[in-house]
């Protein structure tokens, strides 16, 4: 007799909260962050949705005319299944960008240390720095 495979309804989530939704979910949300990898990537987008196995049905919904989205119902048929695509994903995305997201982490520090010296300097005090482009 052949298996039957049933969905699991992982959960709901809108579309622009499904990156983080998935994060939490897949436990992958420290490496996602110690990777810095928020505003270079979306994690729905470049990992999970590519994931076999998960399946995301979409449904638009609005209150009114300019008001309304899209909600995402998730579900798996193999759970273990998907939770390693997941971690093999973002294991991939990082493997094959590791000079994009390094520059990235240098943008991060050198904005950090001259956020920190105009902190030092005090207010109307230090040099003023050209801001550094947005990615």
């Amino acid at each position: 007799m052949p298996r039957v495979e049933v969905p699991l309804q992982i959960g709901e989530a809108e579309e622009e909260e499904l990156s983080a939704f998935l994060l939490e979910w897949s436990e992958l949300q420290a490496e996602w962050d110690a990777q810095q990898l928020d505003g270079l990537f979306d994690f729905a987008r470049d990992v999970a949705l590519r994931c076999r196995h998960l399946k995301a049905k979409g449904r638009e919904w609005s209150h009114s005319p300019g008001y309304g989205g899209v909600i995402y119902t998730l579900s798996t048929s193999n759970v273990s299944s998907l939770l390693f695509e997941m971690q093999a994903g973002l294991e991939r995305l990082i493997r094959e960008n590791e000079e994009e997201i390094a520059a990235h982490k240098e943008e991060l520090l050198a904005r950090s240390r001259a956020r920190a010296l105009r902190v030092a300097a005090g207010p109307g005090q230090g040099p003023v720095e050209a801001p550094i482009a947005a990615p």
